[in-house]
């Protein structure tokens, strides 16, 4: 292959793609950062659900289904977890941060091919406790 053209190498034909759990293994990393502020965590949440539906558009289901797993951890699992939830956000705004959380479920449901029940069981979406 000609290195200098500038040109990727294409992906072997017989590369198998990967499973649901690695994937979802993959969208786990870079998600450690306990420090972040909540509005920092929004902003890539919702960079992560934009970048995924495009994914889905132009066919790349793997790298969708990972951001899309992104922006569903943070949002059903961080968000609700971090220190500032309950004192910047209200109760409305919490239902409505659920309910953009199902959204981005039923966006990873269409990226993995996917979604019959009980596909998510972990990530039920409840009415956090006060």
């Amino acid at each position: 292959m000609n290195q200098s053209s500038g040109q990727r190498p294409s992906i072997p034909s017989h590369r198998r793609p990967a499973t649901i759990p690695e994937l979802a293994e993959r969208a786990l990393i870079d998600l450690s950062d306990d420090k972040a502020k909540l509005k920092d965590y929004l902003r890539i949440a919702e960079k992560y659900r934009k970048e995924g539906k495009e994914l889905i558009k132009q066919g790349d289901l793997e790298a969708a289904f990972v951001l899309l797993a992104k922006a569903a951890t943070l949002v059903l699992e961080k968000l609700p977890k971090h220190r500032d939830y309950y004192s910047l956000l209200n109760d409305e705004q919490q239902n409505n941060l659920a309910l953009n959380g199902q959204e981005i479920l039923d966006q990873l449901e269409a990226a993995s091919g996917w979604g019959g029940p009980g596909a998510y069981p972990e990530r039920q979406v409840t009415q956090s406790p006060r």
